[in-house]
């Protein structure tokens, strides 16, 4: 019986080093890249995007070079074991550099959400400020202007708060002063086409704004590729001239690096109205262990640099959350088909009770009309 000619062995060994470490890099990148999707989301991962190509590249590299100095038997095996070596270890590396990047940035966050919470109950507002908030249904209950501060709004399903927002954001622009607008429940084309239409009925329409309106995209990041390909993306916005920024809802230290990437863009300004809608999404999808550290931190904030903030909640639970971080507390509710309004809490002296709402977002105060017991 014949047998197997050297050369032949060792065509075999080379090939099946190639085929090994090829297969092996390439699985072993397509993992990463998977796990990039699934928790950075689309466009998420472009930070690290020079460390994946420069990775990768490597793996080629080495696995090249193991096929053109295969000569033998002993080589082909050494330099696959070589070549897996090398894989593993860059991996290894990118992967304990990624989570130590993570886990820096958290602590840099969680280091600045406890010293502020030392000072978050015995601060108090360095200003006196007091501005129209420009809710119809609120206003008409308040006795005074209130003071500029953060405030929470619960509107049941069918109240339709985000009208309610709009409101509060359209009075802003009209009286010069910049918004920033987080919307984590419609795409920002939505958005600015009915701030359009809002602002279009008093002459105005939001290109004119465009210098003091940011909107802060949490919808967007979130969603998967059908949604990619459906609704426009950063870049759309930034060539259309809107100041556009965008976050992850599920991480919180993204939403905080947004919101300073959206007020740099309005250029640090002191009096900024800012708007949460909704609220509700971020505290579903958020890390529970620093959800309410990070509220402290941004309220305190908030107050420290005079911005009226409204947050949009959906569930009581959420309201009962952040009634006692915020100022202001606000609940929006129907019965039999029609709207109430009550102020929990208000820096400013208020009518107490629930009132009827109008069609049009105001409030009937004549003959103060309650509602139904």
């Amino acid at each position: 019986m014949d047998s197997m000619a050297p050369g032949t062995v060792v065509d075999l060994l080379a090939l099946a080093e190639i085929f090994i470490g090829v297969t092996i890099i390439a699985g072993s990148w397509i993992a990463v890249l998977s796990w990039f999707y699934e928790t950075k989301r689309m466009m998420r991962w472009r930070p690290y995007a020079f460390t994946v190509t420069i990775g990768f590249s490597l793996s080629m590299f080495f696995n090249a070079l193991g096929m053109i100095t295969v000569v033998n038997g002993l080589t082909a095996w050494t330099d696959l074991l070589f070549n897996l070596t090398v894989l593993f270890m860059l991996l290894s590396f990118f992967g304990i550099g990624m989570l130590a990047r993570d886990i820096a940035s958290l602590e840099r966050l969680g280091v600045g959400l406890k010293r502020l919470e030392k000072v978050a109950f015995t601060m108090q507002p360095t200003h006196e400020e007091k501005e129209e908030l420009g809710i119809p249904c609120v206003d008409g209950l308040l006795l005074e202007k209130p003071t500029k501060a953060p405030m929470v709004l619960y509107g049941e399903d069918g109240t339709h708060p985000w009208r309610l927002g709009q409101h509060f954001v359209v009075t802003g622009l009209l009286k010069g002063e910049s918004c920033i607008y987080f919307t984590a429940t419609r795409p920002p084309e939505l958005v600015i086409e009915q701030l359009n239409d809002a602002l279009g009925k008093r002459g105005k329409k939001l290109e004119d704004f465009k210098d003091s309106f940011a909107i802060v995209d949490c919808f967007t990041p979130f969603a998967g590729l059908s949604e990619h390909e459906t609704f426009l993306l950063g870049d759309d916005y930034r060539k259309a001239g809107w100041k556009y920024a965008e976050a992850d809802p599920r991480d919180l230290n993204d939403i905080h690096t947004a919101y300073r990437d959206a007020r740099r863009l309005l250029g640090f300004k002191p009096d900024i109205r800012t708007i949460f809608d909704s609220f509700s999404g971020v505290i579903e999808l958020a890390d529970p262990h620093l959800l309410y550290q990070y509220l402290l931190h941004t309220v305190t904030a908030e107050e420290k640099f005079r911005y009226m903030s409204l947050y949009i909640v959906r569930k009581e639970s959420d309201l009962e959350l952040m009634r006692y971080l915020v100022s202001g507390a606000m609940k929006v509710t129907l019965k039999d088909g029609e709207r109430y309004v009550e102020i929990q809490k208000m820096p400013a002296r208020y009518r107490s009770g629930t009132y009827k709402m109008t069609d049009d977002d105001g409030v009937v105060v004549t003959g103060l009309k309650k509602s139904p017991a």
